[in-house]
Parts: C-alpha cells; structure tokens; sequence
C-alpha cells in the first residue's frame, strides 16, 4: 500500500494519459512478484516542494514497458481474451458498438429501444406510407381498403412513427417527438425521388406481369402437350416441301396435304405450300407411324403436328370416289394384321428372308411384316402396271413394350431393326416405283397416346350406343333434357297456382270498413277555446 501511495502521488506529477498509466500499472504489478525490493528502490524521490527529480526517466520507462507488452493483435476472441475486453465493462461497449454507429456508451436504456425503433420504421416506413394510402383512399373497393388495413395492423409495433422521440444521440436527453408527418413527407419525397412511388400501378403491373406469365406458361405446356406428333419426310422425291419452320399442321391437314400431293383435291391447307409437276404425280405414300418414334436415329428437320386426341383417318386416301373404280390399291397394318387389296393378302403368304433378333413379340411381328410387305411389292405384277396411287399405312406400336421387356442394349439393337426394315421398304419403294414415292414418318409420344386411350374409354360405351341406335334405325322422339324441363315447367306451375290462391282468399276477406284507407279519412274539427 505505501508503494501504491507513493506511485499515485508519482503519476500525478507526470504528463501521462489514463491509457498509459493502465498499462504502466498492469506492467509494473506484473514484475512486481519477484523484485519488489528493486522496484522500490528504483522509486523516485520527492523534494519539499513535491516535484520529482527523475519524472523523465520514469516516463519512458513506463512508455518503454507499454510498448513492449501490448502486442499488436487481430481483431478474433482469443486476442479479446488476451487483452481483457471480454469482461465488464468492455463487453458491453463492444456490444452497443456492433452497428459501427457510436463511439461512447448508450445514455439510457430508453435511448437504446429509440434506436431500435428507428431501424425499424427505415425498414418499414415506405410499407406503412404505401398501405396507409391504399387504406385511406376512398375511391378503392372495400376489400382492398381491409386489407391493406389488415396488413398495416398486423406490422411490428415499434415501426409506428409517433414512438420515435426526439433524443440526443450523446446524452440521451428528450427533445420532444417527431411530427409524423413530417417524417412520412421525408419518406414519400424519397420514394418519389427513386421512382417507388406508384405503389398501386407497380401492384397492378406486378399482377399483370403474373398473369401474363402464368398464361405463357400454360400456353408451353398445352403446346408441349398438344405437339406430340412429329412428321418426317423420308422420301419426297416428286414433291417440293415447304419451310418446316412456317408451316403448322393438325391432323386434318396431314391428311389433306397427302390428299392434295397425290392429285386427289386441288385444295391445299392453308400452311402447306409445296410445289410439283402435275404430270408426274407420285405413284405411291406409305405412311409409317411409330409410337415413341422419336428415338429413331438420322432423322430430318419435321414438321410439328397439333393433336386434339383423334387418330388419323385415312379412309378417305384409301376409298377415295376418284380411284373407287380402278381398283386402288393399299395395305393396311395394324395391330401387327395386315389387311388391304391384293397386293396386301401377298404379304401374308410371303416369307421374310431376314432374320429378326428382337425378343419382344409384338414389335417382332410388325417389323416383320414390313419386310412382307417390301418383297409382296417387289415381287406384286399389279403394282409395276396400276397408274393409281397405292397407299400403304402402317402402325407401329411395339417400341414401348420392347422398352419395359428389354434391356437398354437390346432395345437399341431393336431400334436399329426397326430403322432397316423401313430403309427396306423405301428402297423397294423407290425401285418398284421409279422414285415417285413418298414416304412419311409420325412419331407419336407415349403421353399421347395415353390421353386417346383414356378419352376413347370414357366415350367408348356411349358412341357404341349412339352407333348401334343409328344402324337399327332407332330414334329416341323424347329429348334428353326431358326430366329437367319437366321438373322445372312444374315448379313453375305450383308456384304460380299458389300465388293466385293466396291473392284470391286476400281478396275475399278484406273488410273495406277496416282496411282501406278511404275508409279512415276523417274530417278534422276544430277545437273550442
């Protein structure tokens, strides 16, 4: 204690800050174990007149130990630990100071929840003054008034202007409130200065932008799911086609644009725009469609075909009034059967020469009966002298099974089948036919396909009906709507007999002494004084 005492009255003669002297001190204790007797006998002395003969030498002796104990450390917890600013007070002045906006202690408590509230209305505050016009202006529908109402109470309560108080940022002392309205004038300024100030038309150009993307994208997927059908030219030949990327299709048009290809109408659809001599018509069309064919390889540019979940009807390419009586010829496969004129009960009794690898037995079948159907052409008399277009229309519906059945390998080995034998059937096309052909993939998507099914079972058991009452000749005299018209012409009716009744006992009851007001009228008299 008297060393403390002698180095108190030291330090108050020297020029030192409080800093230094702190750390003087933690210096001077933490030697002070060992060498006490050094210590003070290296004191200074103190004259009369109290000053110090050796206060410069005791300065940078202190400044000396400072320097080397305060070592220069980066900003982590363990350096916070070293130097002791980790303990009280320090901690909670580096707590107040995370926001980087003080330099000194809060003077209050009620100052530190001010600047909370603060944070909090810059946050909220063009919310507020956005809801808080929608909420008071008149000319908007009710509901929209309540909810922004709604929202505007649902919104933290320290965000409201009239708790923000007037305080010095250093003392803590009040200077009254803030007029809100002079702070909602900042904020509305600011938002007009940056252009945020039409909350509403943004709001209305926000929604608008969502319907117009929720449009597009239910445009894409009904596109996606409607474009399933792809159609490729593998022989063309006598024909020029147009821009695959400018010309739109739907099922109808196929059918009229082979129509239109083959000389049998001279209406072309709208889209289509090819060109070809008139006296060198194409001497056949086979149309092959393949279910999943999209996995087929060296395949061109199509054209995209809108499918409303009908199947193609090609009755009218095959019975077609201008070749009824020349006997047309055509081959129909489906169902991997073969069906047609003359040209298609050769295939059935022809047999393939190429032996087919595939496991799966409905894909089997069909291939191979494409490879019937080429050597019938090739070896068909009739089909070297007809002057008539002959149609060929061929399903093939097998590649999904082989998928499920089959390995990965095996159905591209089955893929690369299916592809030879239609290169087969187009060079003995294009032999027999003398390059007058025309040949055409559709490859339809699965999805599809699926989508016909489902429809043709849930109507299939009314068209049946329907068919069957038009064959017999059955008509049905009494409508459909029969029982809702009925049921409706009768309450009407009860309604209507009712109301007569109820006027009709109203009528005869009626006392005109009583209920009529003619009846009631009085003459006033005057009163006597």
């Amino acid at each position: 204690m008297h060393f403390l005492r002698q180095f108190s009255l030291v330090t108050s003669k020297l020029n030192l800050s409080w800093n230094q002297v702190i750390a003087s001190t933690r210096c001077l204790k933490s030697s002070m174990g060992s060498a006490s007797n050094e210590v003070e006998g290296n004191l200074p002395s103190l004259d009369d007149s109290g000053s110090s003969t050796s206060g410069s030498e005791l300065s940078n002796s202190a400044m000396d130990g400072v320097t080397q104990d305060r070592p220069i450390l980066p900003y982590s917890q363990k350096a916070l630990e070293t130097l002791k600013l980790d303990k009280y007070p320090y901690y909670v002045e580096r707590e107040w100071w995370k926001d980087g906006n003080r330099m000194t202690f809060w003077s209050t408590w009620r100052m530190k929840r001010d600047v909370k509230r603060r944070n909090l209305l810059a946050e909220l505050g063009p919310d507020r003054v956005r809801l808080k016009a929608l909420k008071c202006n008149t000319i908007l529908p009710e509901m929209i008034r309540t909810e922004s109402a709604k929202k505007l109470h649902n919104f933290p309560k320290g965000s409201c202007p009239n708790l923000v108080q007037h305080l010095c940022q250093f003392s803590g002392a009040r200077r009254g409130k803030f007029n809100r309205f002079h702070l909602h004038r900042q904020i509305f300024r600011r938002l007009a200065d940056h252009g945020q100030l039409s909350g509403i038309q943004r709001g209305v150009w926000l929604l608008r932008m969502i319907y117009i993307c929720t449009v597009l994208v239910v445009l894409c997927l009904l596109v996606q799911g409607s474009l399933c059908a792809v159609l490729y030219f593998l022989a063309s030949k006598p024909v020029v086609l147009p821009d695959p990327t400018a010309t739109f299709l739907s099922e109808t048009d196929v059918v009229e644009a082979n129509k239109y290809m083959l000389g049998m109408t001279a209406r072309a659809p709208l889209t289509w725009t090819s060109e070809g001599d008139i006296f060198e018509r194409p001497r056949a069309l086979a149309i092959v469609s393949v279910l999943d064919g999209k996995v087929l390889n060296n395949l061109s540019s199509g054209y995209d075909v809108t499918t409303e979940g009908e199947e193609f009807s090609y009755e009218d390419l095959v019975n077609n009034k201008i070749f009824a009586d020349e006997g047309q010829e055509w081959i129909l496969m489906r169902n991997a059967g073969l069906s047609g004129s003359q040209i298609a009960s050769d295939a059935q009794n022809v047999f393939a020469k190429v032996e087919i690898k595939t496991r799966s037995e409905p894909l089997r079948r069909e291939i191979e009966n494409i490879y019937k159907i080429a050597e019938a052409i090739k070896k068909s008399e009739t089909a070297h002298t007809k002057r008539t277009p002959t149609i060929l229309v061929i399903d093939v519906n097998g590649l999904p099974i082989a998928k499920q059945e089959l390995s990965e390998d095996e159905y591209k080995r089955t893929v690369t089948e299916l592809e030879n034998a239609i290169w087969r059937l187009i060079s003995i096309l294009k032999i027999v036919y003398d390059d007058r052909v025309i040949v055409e993939l559709i490859a339809e998507s699965i999805s599809e396909v699926k989508t016909k099914q489902k429809r043709q079972s849930l109507e299939s058991s009314a068209d049946r009906i329907m068919k069957l009452r038009k064959d017999l000749n059955v008509y049905q005299f009494v409508s459909t709507n029969y029982p809702a018209t009925f049921g409706i012409f009768l309450l009407v009716s009860v309604v209507l007999i009712l109301a007569v009744l109820f006027i009709a006992v109203g009528l005869w009851n009626m006392d005109p002494s009583k209920d009529s007001i003619i009846y009631r009228v009085v003459t006033t008299r005057m009163k006597k004084d």
